[in-house]
C-alpha cells in the first residue's frame, strides 16, 4: 500500500471520528462523506468550527432548504473548510439560483451542482456554465426520457465546465452508454451516471469503457464484489490514471481491508461495497493529485466528483431509512 496513500487514510479515519463526536446522530455515510471533504484539502477536521457553520447556514437558509436536508452535513463541511463560511454559502446560494432561473423544480441534486461549481472557482462563468448544464440535460432527457432526470445535475454541472463543447458531450456520453450498458443489466441508471463521468475525461470512448470493464473484471477475480449502483460511477475517476491495472486493484482492496479495521467502516458500519467505494476514491485522489496525462481527470474535478458521489450515497441511505421507517410505523 503506498505510503501517502496510508497517510491520507488515516487522516480520513482521524477526521471521521472528530466529525462523529461532534454530530453523533448523523448517519456513517454523512460523517464519512464530511470527513472526505476536509481530508481531499489536507485538513484536520474541526467540529467546533462545523456547529458554528451550522448556525450560519440555518441563518441563511431555511428548515426546507435544499442546503439544510440530508445533505446539510455535506455543505457545514465545505463551508468549515473555506476561507469565508458565510461569504462561501451566499456564493453557492448565487449559483444555486442561477442554475435554476426559474426553469428547474428545487432539488438537493441542484444544490449539489452549485457547491462543486463555487469550489472549482468558476463564480465569474456561472451564468455561461449553469446555462450550459440546463442545455445539456435537456439534451439528455430527449434522448433518454425514462433515464435522464434532475439527479444527474450534479454529474453534469461537472461536464459543464470542461472545455468540451455540448455535441462532444453528450456524443461522448452516449457512446460509453452503448458499449456500457449491456454489460450491467438492471442498473441502467447507474451506468449512465457512471458515462457521464466517463465523458469528463479525454481519451477514446472505447478505451475508456474497456478500461472500466479491465478494473471492474479484475476485481471480481479477486473475489471482490463492487457495487453496481451509485458506487459504479466512482470507476470513472480510475480509467486514465498512469497505473496498471493489478496495481491500481491491489491498492484499492488493501485501502479497503486497512479501512475496514477502523470503527465506522466495517461491514455492519457502511458495508462491503461502500467501503470499496471509499476505497477506490482515496486511490484515485492520490494518484490523481500528480496526473500529468492529458486524457486523465483533474484532481479538483476528482475530488469534487469523490465529495458529489459520497454525499449521494448519503442521499440514498437518508431515502432508504426514511422508507424502512414508514413501513414499520
Amino acid at each position: 500500500m503506498k505510503e501517502t496513500l496510508k497517510e491520507k487514510c488515516n487522516l480520513l479515519m482521524e477526521n471521521r471520528d472528530i466529525v462523529n463526536k461532534g454530530f453523533m446522530l448523523e448517519l456513517e455515510p454523512s460523517v464519512i462523506a464530511a470527513a472526505l471533504i476536509y481530508t481531499d484539502k489536507g485538513f484536520k477536521a474541526d467540529a467546533s468550527h462545523m456547529k458554528e457553520c451550522k448556525k450560519i447556514l440555518k441563518k441563511n437558509q431555511g428548515v426546507f432548504s435544499d442546503f439544510r436536508s440530508s445533505s446539510e452535513l455535506t455543505v457545514i463541511a465545505k463551508m468549515a473548510t473555506s476561507d469565508d463560511p458565510e461569504a462561501y454559502i451566499k456564493n453557492v446560494i448565487d449559483i444555486y439560483n442561477s442554475v435554476r432561473n426559474g426553469k428547474f423544480f428545487t432539488s438537493e441534486h441542484m444544490a449539489l451542482a452549485a457547491l462543486s461549481i463555487a469550489d472549482l472557482g468558476k463564480k465569474e462563468q456561472t451564468d455561461a456554465i449553469a446555462e450550459k448544464t440546463r442545455n445539456i440535460l435537456e439534451r439528455m432527457r430527449k434522448l433518454h426520457p425514462f433515464l435522464a432526470s434532475m439527479e444527474d445535475l450534479s454529474f453534469i454541472s461537472l461536464l459543464a465546465v470542461t472545455d468540451k463543447s455540448i455535441y462532444q458531450i453528450i456524443e461522448d456520453v452516449e457512446d460509453c452508454y452503448e458499449i456500457l450498458k449491456d454489460k450491467f443489466h438492471f442498473h441502467s441508471n447507474a451506468v449512465y451516471s457512471l458515462c457521464q463521468i466517463l465523458a469528463i475525461s479525454g481519451g477514446n470512448s472505447e478505451e475508456k469503457c474497456a478500461k472500466v470493464m479491465e478494473i471492474f473484471n479484475a476485481m471480481k477475480d479477486r473475489k471482490v464484489k463492487y457495487g453496481k449502483e451509485y458506487e459504479l460511477a466512482s470507476l470513472g475517476v480510475l480509467v486514465n490514471l498512469n497505473v496498471d491495472t493489478d496495481t491500481l486493484v491491489s491498492e484499492i482492496i488493501e485501502t479497503s481491508e486497512y479501512l475496514k479495521g477502523h470503527k465506522g467502516f466495517g461491514n455492519f458500519a457502511i458495508g462491503k461495497e461502500m467501503r470499496h467505494m471509499f476505497a477506490a476514491l482515496m486511490t484515485s485522489s492520490v494518484y490523481s493529485s500528480n496526473e500529468k496525462s492529458p486524457t486523465a481527470i483533474g484532481g479538483a474535478i476528482a475530488a469534487a466528483i469523490a465529495q458529489q458521489i459520497a454525499t449521494l450515497i448519503v442521499m440514498t441511505a437518508v431515502m432508504t431509512t426514511v422508507a424502512i421507517s414508514s413501513t414499520t410505523n
